[in-house]
C-alpha cells in the first residue's frame, strides 16, 4: 500500500493548481470549490481516503507563498528582506539584499549598504560610480544611454565601484544593460548605433561596412561554379561570398 505524507500531497495540490502536470505519484484527486478563502482536496489512493482543508494558491498575497507541507498561504518575513519567489512556493532574498544561506528554514539575507546595489549575480554589493551613474529611489544604478555597467574586470574580481563603459558605433547595449551587442542582426538595425549611413557605409545582409573596406569583386564569375561543360550560378556563393569576403577585411 502506498502512503502519501501531507507534504506529497502538498506538492501535488502545487503543481495541480499552478498549471503544471500532475505527478504520476499523485492519487486521483477532485478539488471542490468553496465560497471560503479554504477549500476541500479529496484524494483516493488505494482506496484510502484523504480530505485536507487547503489554501488555493492564488489566494495567496503578493507577499505570501504556498507552503506544500500545511496547504497553506505563508507570509515571507520583510523584516528578513525576504519576498516570495517567482514559482510562488518559497521565500527568497529580496532584490536589494545578498543571500548569505539557509537560516533554520528560511533564506539568511543581507541588505546591500545604502548608496550600493545588489550585483547582478546577486553575491556582492557594489557602490555606483558617482561620476557618470547614480542610485536612484528603486536602488538601481543608471548609466547613459549607450553605455553598460562593468562590475568585474577581466580576472573576475569585483571593481571597487560600478564602472560605466560606453559601446563601441557597431554594438549596442543589452536589455539588462550588462554587455554590448553586435550590431549584426536585423533586430538592432533601428537601434542609433546599429544605422547604416548610405553616404559612407554599405550594408549587406545585416551587416554594415564602411564604403573603404569594400572594393566591387567581379560579382558574377565570382557565383560561377564550373560543372564539367556547364557552368551553374551558385545560390549559396551569390548570398554568402560577398559577406564573407567583407568580414574577412574588417576582421570578424
Amino acid at each position: 500500500m502506498r502512503h502519501l505524507n501531507r507534504s506529497a500531497i502538498g506538492l501535488c495540490l502545487f503543481a495541480l493548481f499552478t498549471c503544471c502536470s500532475l505527478p504520476a505519484t499523485c492519487p486521483a484527486a477532485v478539488p471542490s470549490s468553496s465560497s471560503s478563502s479554504n477549500s476541500l482536496y479529496s484524494a483516493n489512493d488505494n482506496d484510502e481516503n484523504f480530505v485536507f482543508a487547503y489554501d488555493h494558491p492564488r489566494n495567496c498575497r503578493s507577499n505570501e507563498y504556498f507552503d506544500v507541507a500545511g496547504f497553506a498561504c505563508v507570509e515571507c518575513d520583510e523584516q528578513k528582506n525576504l519576498v516570495p519567489s517567482e514559482t510562488g512556493a518559497s521565500c527568497v532574498c529580496n532584490k536589494y539584499s545578498i543571500y548569505l544561506g539557509q537560516e533554520l528554514d528560511s533564506p539568511r539575507c543581507e541588505p546591500c549598504p545604502p548608496g550600493t546595489l545588489l550585483t547582478s549575480d546577486r553575491k556582492s554589493c557594489i557602490p555606483c560610480r558617482k561620476a557618470t551613474a547614480t542610485v536612484d529611489a528603486n536602488n538601481t544604478c543608471s548609466c547613459g544611454p549607450n553605455e553598460i555597467k562593468v562590475e568585474r574586470d577581466a580576472s573576475g574580481e569585483l571593481l571597487k565601484s560600478l564602472r560605466c563603459v560606453q559601446c563601441s558605433e557597431s554594438s549596442y547595449p543589452s536589455a539588462n544593460g550588462y554587455k554590448c551587442l553586435a550590431c549584426h542582426n536585423s533586430s538592432a538595425s533601428s537601434h542609433a548605433n546599429c544605422a547604416c549611413p548610405i553616404t559612407s557605409h554599405l550594408r549587406i545582409q545585416d551587416y554594415c561596412f564602411r564604403r573603404n573596406l569594400i572594393d566591387f569583386m567581379d560579382i558574377r564569375n565570382s557565383y560561377l561554379v564550373q560543372f564539367g561543360r556547364e557552368s551553374v550560378d551558385s545560390f549559396y556563393l551569390r548570398k554568402e561570398l560577398r559577406l564573407s569576403a567583407y568580414l574577412c577585411k574588417a576582421n570578424n
